[in-house]
């Protein structure tokens, strides 16, 4: 049984406003990202933090989607072995091809067999978003055996992926519990700073970020409400 349709307190929520429970529900599930954001913020060994990221993007994720989730374990594992065992030079053109062509397949499934249904449960979404991912990675790992000269893009430049992750850290980043329910996506080398508190994110423990942090917060709910 969906999770949503029997949770008294979505049902209470969804009648009160006249919201449908499936649009509470998912509600419900992106804005948990921000308590255990403040968990992750008590965190600093890197394993944790890794282990931490994976372990609450795959239970959301299962939350919204349930077994569908199968679709993209299946091309997050496709696209790390590929990139692992037949290296940099064709990575980026066979990801992109591969999941491109899977996720052509997921929509016509879908039209043929649920067309203009909404359902929560639908991974084609997430999916998509999650193919930026795969293809920002596969681009990104091409890039970095190339010279900095040789690639004229400072976004490229500065994303290049010069050491190919384990297979954790490729994993956690892909389900990254903030991105793993409806996005955004995010490039990887930013994901592994924020992991092992890297670059600017050096300072992230400082009061005066913390604060910056919470204000926010408090500025985004606002204009929601709004």
């Amino acid at each position: 049984m969906i999770p949503y349709q029997s949770n008294s307190l979505i049902c209470f929520l969804s009648e009160q406003s006249g919201v449908p429970k499936d649009q509470i529900y998912s509600i419900f599930c992106v804005l948990s990202s921000i308590p255990l954001s403040l968990f992750m913020y008590l965190i600093s060994n890197p394993t944790l933090r890794l282990y931490y990221s994976l372990i609450c993007g795959v239970f959301l994720q299962f939350l919204v989607y349930e077994v569908n989730i199968i679709h993209l374990f299946i091309a997050t594992l496709f696209t790390y072995t590929f990139v692992k065992f037949f290296g940099r030079k064709y990575s980026a053109f066979f990801v992109l091809s591969f999941t491109m062509i899977y996720l052509a397949s997921m929509h016509l499934y879908r039209m043929i067999t649920s067309y203009e249904v909404w359902d929560i449960r639908d991974p084609t979404g997430i999916y998509m978003l999650s193919m930026c991912k795969f293809s920002f990675f596969a681009f990104s790992y091409e890039d970095g055996e190339k010279d900095d000269k040789d690639i004229y893009n400072a976004h490229h430049r500065r994303n290049k992926i010069v050491k190919l992750p384990s297979f954790t850290e490729f994993f956690a980043y892909i389900y990254f519990f903030p991105t793993a329910t409806y996005g955004p996506s995010i490039e990887y080398v930013d994901f592994i700073d924020f992991i092992y508190l890297n670059k600017h994110y050096k300072k992230m423990y400082k009061t005066k970020n913390i604060k910056l942090g919470i204000l926010r917060v408090i500025i985004a709910f606002i204009i929601i409400g709004l």
